[in-house]
């Protein structure tokens, strides 16, 4: 397991907390829960429901979504250290639209809804840094057709 100190750092590499002070990143950190997956092991999956955001601390992911048509995954995106994943069903108060698996082993720092939610309300930084981060999401998924 990381450090505090080391997981704090981890933070900073992702997009929505690095403007952020470090009261609401050690919040983010108490709160949370440090996960150890190992390759091929499944963060969640595709129609589950959707209780907390993961911050990749380090290793890569692979998201994937069920193509009910073909009967087969698609691969939408591979994920990695300072990536945050599992946002959109907590935003859309909806089950998980993909499956995210470990490429290698990863850590993540799990938090949970409420926590998030509620730094998302508090601090406007974060809420304007995850907008920015969806933004260019999208904007990537619409350049690829």
């Amino acid at each position: 397991m990381m450090s505090i100190a080391e997981t704090l750092e981890g933070l900073r590499d992702c997009a929505i907390f690095r403007s952020v002070d470090a009261a609401a990143l050690k919040l983010a950190v108490l709160t949370g829960e440090q996960l150890r997956y190992y390759g091929d092991e499944v963060l969640f999956r595709q129609d589950e429901p959707g209780d907390s955001v993961f911050i990749l601390l380090a290793g890569r992911v692979e998201v994937v979504r069920q193509d009910e048509d073909a009967g087969e995954e698609r691969l939408i995106v591979h994920l990695a250290r300072g990536d945050l994943v599992g946002e959109l069903s907590l935003l859309c108060n909806a089950p998980r639209n993909a499956t995210v698996r470990a490429l290698e082993p990863v850590t993540a720092l799990r938090i949970p809804r409420q926590t998030f939610l509620s730094l998302l309300s508090d601090r406007p930084e974060i809420a304007l840094a995850l907008c920015n981060l969806l933004a260019m999401r999208l904007r990537r998924t619409t350049e690829q057709f």
